[in-house]
């Protein structure tokens, strides 16, 4: 499944930030949500998939509770971008989460700002998958327990890919309850 003549988000996949680019290990199955804790470091990998000649910026967005779309910097609010020791920024992706032609010069793995000087479209015109990869933490001071977190990919300057979101990631913030106890000395 990709775009039908354009970008499409089509798959994701949230991963720890405990490896390499091909090391790391997996936080759930593909396509499949999950609860973060915040103030850690994870990293979310999408597909885009697409047939039109493409070269430009891709940058990930964030909505908080079905809020407005609030693009993720290394200063932003609820969900940020941050440095990780494991990955050179922009360094090509490889294809781990998508099944279809895969193009390998992609820039895809993402500190903190967009994907650089992408290519969407095989020589034929078919369509072809690009791995993005980004290096992302929760603010712990600005979310709360169950809050839900949802990314999407868009073009520079907030432009919607023009096919559109087929699997968009949801991430329920879990923070851990605070236990205290009481000991008595007799």
């Amino acid at each position: 499944m990709g775009a039908s003549n354009g970008l499409a988000q089509v798959a994701f996949r949230g991963r720890n930030d405990d490896g390499s680019e091909t090391t790391a290990t997996w936080k759930a199955a593909k396509n499949v949500n999950w609860a973060q804790r915040p103030d850690r470091v994870f990293r979310m990998r999408l597909v885009i998939s697409g047939n039109l000649l493409f070269f430009g910026t891709i940058v990930l967005f964030y909505k908080l509770n079905g809020g407005s779309l609030v693009q993720i910097t290394s200063g932003s609010t609820v969900l940020k971008g941050v440095p990780t020791v494991n990955y050179v920024h922009a360094s090509d992706s490889t294809q781990q989460v998508g099944s279809g032609s895969f193009f390998t010069d992609n820039n895809g793995m993402v500190v903190n700002t967009g994907i650089t000087s992408n290519q969407f479209q095989a020589s034929d015109g078919s369509l072809t998958e690009a791995e993005a990869e980004w290096s992302l933490q929760i603010v712990g001071d600005d979310v709360v327990n169950g809050d839900v977190i949802e990314l999407r990919a868009r073009r520079s300057a907030g432009v919607p890919l023009t096919e559109g979101i087929l699997e968009s990631p949801f991430i329920t913030v879990d923070v851990p309850r605070t236990i205290r106890r009481t000991i008595i000395i007799e």
